[in-house]
């Protein structure tokens, strides 16, 4: 492999050749240090192939390598110190490994490094300070390899010192320079539609889908009117000055929204996604602490639910997650972020509920109340991932089994238990204990159970219930009815179906 290039001192005195060489020529003949450096990332890698492909827009700055000159000279010629003599326009060849360079003797100071092909399929001699992203999709297609890239390699004395020299030069790479901000830079894009035409913004790489959508609503985004969500579109620079960033909040919520499959790239869409802004605004509206809220992410999290209908209706949940926790006051998050982890208590928190109970003729009523209870809160919020009872007398494995076994694992797998303490029966009692040891050992809260508890005749209700759960909180009742109402509000504030009405719902 050859390279070539001019040979100078930078401002700092670093010793660079500056070239240009075929793409796959640097990625095969270097390496990163991923303490520090980023390989081409998941979510980025088909952009970053799409933006290789597309030509139109195809520029970056070099890709900054560095080599530690590598002499013994204990076993060399003495008098070798290679960095001057390389300066000096002398050949330099390594006695260590089998790099070399060799210069021109007048003119511009030019460079050819060679670097045996047999001696690179086991050997990466560069090291890769800034530009290592770019790199990584070199292997992605093999037209890339081919790409004429700018570079700079940085060359060092091979001490121990290098390795400070190399961190430094990467953080002053990535911290010094003052970028524009995102809305700065998509003002350029987004407002010239001379310049980028909605085709261009919908098909070129260097853009997509979601720059279109940005641009067609961010007129119709009248922010004095959306008063309430008015918040979450703003920031503010060093100096305290207020700056709103409507096409930023904008594209990155159409990004999500394309990405999670929640909108199709139409037109029509739109409309819809409008629709859904004013609903947030009107929730926002409702709540305070939302219309102060500051958080773009928040926002985008809430117009994705209000259109996420496929796998249920979470809006009021989510909603409701969002109050009882204090989300509102979270900033530094993405709108990913919060559905990651809101998804991910949705499935923790199973939908499964496990009745223990004693199921004998006395209890039909209670049976039958919490059954109506359930299938209640199914359809006055239009759950579409149900709520459902589970019962060892209905269980059916089509096989032999061990009933306690299977009442242990039904359990282990359930989101929440409702266990009837009136009978006094045995098992109900194992079946409680079983699941708060449960959730000992795996750190959980204990709060995923419902204890029922009849009021007695005689007054002796606590009485009647076993000392190791009477001070736990059971849900009263008299009758069948009244243990229904009282179930349905316990389900609602369980599964975070309504709001809380006092401190005690708080979660």
């Amino acid at each position: 492999m050859r390279l070539e290039g001019i040979l100078s001192q930078s401002l700092g005195g670093f010793t660079c050749v500056r070239g240009f060489a075929p793409m796959g020529d640097l990625a095969r003949s270097s390496e990163a240090d991923l303490h520090y450096q980023r390989n081409l990332i998941d979510e980025q890698r088909e952009a970053i192939i799409n933006f290789l492909k597309d030509k139109e827009y195809l520029f970056f700055p070099e890709v900054i390598l560095s080599y530690n000159l590598k002499y013994d000279f204990t076993k060399g010629v003495s008098g070798i110190d290679p960095l001057k003599d390389i300066l000096d326009r002398k050949t330099f060849k390594s006695n260590v490994d089998s790099f070399s360079i060799k210069s021109t003797q007048s003119g511009v100071h030019k460079v050819i490094i060679d670097i045996p092909e047999g001696w690179l399929k086991t050997n990466k001699p560069f090291f890769r300070i800034d530009g290592n992203h770019r790199l990584s999709a070199a292997p992605e297609a093999a037209e890339f390899n081919n790409y004429m890239t700018p570079f700079c390699l940085i060359l060092f004395p091979d001490t121990a010192q290098s390795e400070e020299y190399k961190r430094v030069i990467f953080h002053n790479i990535n911290s010094k320079s003052i970028p524009l901000t995102s809305e700065e830079n998509l003002r350029l894009i987004l407002d010239e539609v001379a310049i980028f035409t909605d085709e261009k913004l919908k098909n070129n790489a260097s853009f997509g889908p979601h720059f279109y959508f940005a641009r067609k609503v961010k007129d119709r985004f009248d922010l004095e009117v959306l008063q309430a969500i008015s918040e979450s579109f703003k920031t503010w620079k060093d100096n305290g000055e207020e700056v709103i960033i409507k096409r930023t909040v904008l594209l990155e919520l159409f990004k999500l929204l394309l990405q999670k499959k929640i909108i199709q790239n139409d037109d029509t869409e739109i409309n819809k996604v409008m629709q859904v802004v004013n609903n947030v605004n009107a929730i926002y509206q409702q709540h305070a602490v939302l219309k102060e809220c500051h958080s773009p992410a928040l926002f985008s999290a809430f117009v994705y639910y209000e259109l996420n209908l496929q796998h249920g209706d979470f809006r009021k949940s989510f909603k409701n997650w969002v109050l009882y926790n204090h989300i509102y006051t979270i900033t530094d998050i993405t709108a990913n972020d919060l559905i990651v982890v809101y998804d991910t208590i949705l499935k923790a928190r199973s939908r499964n509920v496990f009745i223990s109970m004693q199921f004998d003729e006395a209890s039909k009523e209670v049976k039958q109340a919490i059954e109506e209870a359930i299938a209640e809160a199914n359809r006055k919020h239009n759950l579409d991932l149900k709520i459902k009872h589970i019962r060892i007398d209905e269980v059916n494995k089509g096989h032999a089994y061990t009933i306690s076994d299977e009442i242990l694992e039904l359990i282990n797998n359930t989101g929440l238990l409702i266990a009837d303490l009136s009978t006094k029966n045995i098992n109900v009692y194992h079946e409680v204990g079983f699941l708060m040891g449960l959730n000992k050992a795996k750190g959980y809260e204990q709060e995923n159970f419902i204890l029922l508890m009849r009021n007695q005749p005689d007054a002796k209700t606590d009485a009647s219930v076993g000392f190791n759960l009477r001070h736990w909180q059971q849900l009263r009742f008299n009758n069948g009815l009244q243990l229904k109402d009282a179930l349905i509000a316990s389900l609602e504030i369980y599964y975070k179906l309504r709001q809380p009405q006092n401190e005690s719902e708080q979660a």
